[in-house]
Formats: C-alpha cells, sequence, structure tokens
C-alpha cells in the first residue's frame, strides 16, 4: 500500500467519525428535523467559506473552478438537500431506524455507481469493493436497533428512504468526479450554498413550517448550526479522502460512522441496553471489520 492510499484511508476514517460526531447536537434539542437542517445548513455553508479562507490565505491555495465544476457541485448541493428532505420525510412515515436502515443502501449504491460511471473499475477491483460496501451495510443494519416505541412499516416511507439513498450515492459521484480535477475548497463552498439554498426554498414554501422558523428562539439555532460546522468538516475530510483513493473505496470506510453513532448512543446518550442487543452490536462490529478487510483487497 503507498502511501497516498495511506492518507487517503486516514482521511475517510476521520470523515467518518465527523460524520457521527455532527449528528450529536440534534441529540440536544427537540427541534423539528426539517428546521434544524437549515440552520445545519447554514453552519455547513459557514464552515465551508472558513475552510476555502484558510486554504486561500494562510495555505496559498489557489484551485482552478470552471464552469462545468460549478454545475456539479451545484447539482450536488441540490441533490443532497432533496435526499435529506426525503429522509426525512421517511421518518415521519416509518420512524428513524427503519428510514436508516434504507437510506444506508447509499453505501453499496455511491460504491456501484462510482465503479461504473467514473469508471473506477479500472484501478479498483470491483468485486471486493462491493463485498466490502454491502458488508458496511449489513454492519448498519444490524446496528440499527429498534426501538419499542418505533412507528409500523408503511411502503411510501421505505420507498422515498430508498430515494434518499439513490440520490447520497449519486452525490458521491459528483463529489469525486470534481475532486479529480483537484477542487476541494471551491467545491465545497459552492456545494454548501446550494444544499443551504435549497432547504431554505422548500422551507420558505410551506408557510406553517416558515412560520415556525421565523419563531425559532435563539438558544435553538446553536445546536443545528454546529452540527452544520462539524458537517463541514466532515464533507472536506470526505473530499480530500476522494483526492487520493477511489470513492468506492473512501465512501465505503465513511460508511463506519454507524459503528461510531452506536458507540456515542450506548455510553454518552445510554440509548441502547447492550446487553439486550449485545449480538447485534458484536455482529455490527465484525461485518464493519470484515468490509475494511476487503477493502485492502479492492485496489489493484
Amino acid at each position: 500500500m503507498t502511501n497516498s492510499m495511506v492518507i487517503g484511508y486516514l482521511y475517510a476514517l476521520a470523515a467518518s467519525i465527523f460524520f457521527a460526531f455532527y449528528i450529536v447536537p440534534k441529540k440536544l434539542t427537540k427541534q423539528k428535523p426539517i428546521l434544524y437542517s437549515f440552520f445545519m445548513g447554514l453552519g455547513f455553508f459557514i464552515g465551508s467559506i472558513l475552510l476555502y479562507l484558510v486554504s486561500f490565505f494562510v495555505l496559498n491555495n489557489h484551485e482552478i473552478f470552471n464552469s462545468k465544476n460549478f454545475f456539479y457541485s451545484a447539482l450536488a448541493g441540490a441533490l443532497w438537500a432533496l435526499g435529506s428532505i426525503f429522509l426525512l420525510s421517511s421518518i415521519d412515515l416509518i420512524g428513524l431506524t427503519r428510514s436508516n436502515q434504507w437510506k444506508n443502501l447509499q453505501g453499496p449504491i455511491g460504491v456501484v455507481l462510482s465503479l461504473v460511471v467514473l469508471p473506477e473499475f479500472l484501478y479498483a477491483n470491483a468485486l471486493f469493493a462491493i463485498l466490502a460496501g454491502f458488508s458496511v451495510f449489513a454492519s448498519a443494519v444490524l446496528f440499527n436497533i429498534k426501538n419499542e416505541n418505533e412507528k409500523k412499516i408503511e411502503p411510501k416511507g421505505i420507498l422515498i428512504a430508498v430515494l434518499s439513498a439513490l440520490l447520497f450515492g449519486v452525490v458521491t459521484v459528483l463529489n469525486k468526479s470534481i475532486t479529480n480535477s483537484s477542487a476541494i475548497y471551491t467545491q465545497l463552498i459552492v456545494w454548501s450554498f446550494f444544499t443551504f439554498a435549497t432547504i431554505t426554498i422548500y422551507i420558505f414554501s410551506k408557510k406553517e413550517i416558515r412560520n415556525e422558523l421565523l419563531l425559532t428562539a435563539k438558544k435553538d439555532i446553536k445546536p443545528g448550526f454546529i452540527g452544520g460546522l462539524l458537517y463541514s468538516l466532515a464533507g472536506f475530510l470526505m473530499l480530500k479522502s476522494y483526492f487520493y483513493i477511489p470513492a468506492s473505496i473512501a465512501f465505503t470506510i465513511i460508511q463506519l460512522n454507524a459503528v461510531w453513532v452506536i458507540t456515542i448512543g450506548i455510553f454518552f446518550f445510554k440509548e441502547i441496553d447492550y446487553k439486550k442487543n449485545s449480538w447485534r452490536i458484536l455482529g455490527g462490529l465484525l461485518f464493519a471489520i470484515v468490509g475494511i478487510f476487503l477493502l485492502f483487497y479492492a485496489k489493484k
């Protein structure tokens, strides 16, 4: 394994941790998910601007950003926001656990799309990459431990959760395509701006939600905003990993955020009884380890 691959793996692993941490502020507020997403989108955009300023003035990094990259970044932002709205809607219909279970299909979807569209099958072993993706997906499914008060299954809820997974997978391909032309910081700004803009347009098109937003107390702004700042770091680390290794490999590693989320849920929020769910937790860890092991053979 080359030094650049090791760096890519480390960036992807760090991204998976931040993709878990950005969820934590949501645990500290009872704010509606869509309103939380608005303030998170704002924090994502502000954080991206700060990262760009650091790269420009401190690192003296001047990226080339053409119209094609701008369009792809804008599309990634709009699709990511739409995927989030679909996910939030599915949570309302079928509950958090079941919706996340179907949303986690983004891993295998992202891997397959990256292999075919980019096309990464030329320099990544498709079989091992796909097996690793499904192994990590199985890990995420096991970690989605059902609560007693989860909602009943509704086909519509499953459908839109799968749609969110598809959109997140497409965003991965767009992110990697832009990163291949060495555009990271500028991509992050455009991506985050159109994410925030799309969520804003959606909220202001709904009179009831718009009124709730305008009445939001200052203390309820902070959790989402901090979550967005953390997400900007997660997104940055993800794009940096794409610079060094194929997205089909990096995106699979990033899906390990399920491991960190379950750890936070067990030890910090006491949401899950380890004794009652030990076989699922251990099984999830096993599949996660298998997925990482397979990734070592995924690079040609």
